[in-house]
């Protein structure tokens, strides 16, 4: 009886060892099937829906100094005076800006043209940050299109545009 034992307990073994080896290589045969779908699913553009944990990395990045953008300190305002130009008499486009600002100006009346008699120079604003051109409004066209830059050191440049009617 106790060889019947031994020769038991020794099948048992070899049936444990048997069924661990071909547990384990179902498992790694599965594993490459779920790696294989994976990989296929990479190239396809899909995701895969494993039940395996991917790893998390993470990267927090902490500023040293907190960095504020601050709004423009230009300002900047138009007006045409009359309010309507007429032909062959003087316009005056007045800017508002801070003191100190240099402004450009550019116009074009509705046909394209530039006027002739008006400065594209730039003009710095007064103490109070005025700026005024004139010049005589021309034959042609209906109306004008002004477009005023001004900029200061250590600021942001700013524009502004106004659209003047023109008249008989």
């Amino acid at each position: 009886m106790a060889k019947s034992k031994k020769k038991s307990h020794g099948f048992q073994n070899a049936l444990l060892f048997v069924m661990t080896a071909t547990l384990g290589a179902v498992g790694v045969f599965l594993y490459l099937i779920e790696r294989q779908k994976e990989k296929a699913g990479e190239k396809s553009g899909e995701k895969s829906m494993s039940l395996a944990r991917k790893p998390v990395q993470a990267i927090t990045i902490k500023p040293k100094k907190k960095v504020e953008m601050a709004a423009p300190a230009l300002t900047l305002s138009l007006s045409a005076e009359p309010k309507k130009f007429v032909r062959r008499q003087e316009g005056m486009i007045r800017a508002k800006t801070q003191p100190g600002a240099a402004c450009v100006i550019m116009a074009k009346y509705s046909t394209k043209r530039a006027p002739t008699t008006l400065s594209s120079d730039p003009v710095k604003a007064d103490e109070n940050g005025i700026v005024e051109w004139r010049w005589e409004i021309g034959t042609g066209g209906s109306f004008v299109e002004v477009t005023v830059e001004a900029s200061r050191e250590g600021d942001i440049p700013v524009s502004a545009s106004l659209k003047t009617d023109i008249v008989d």
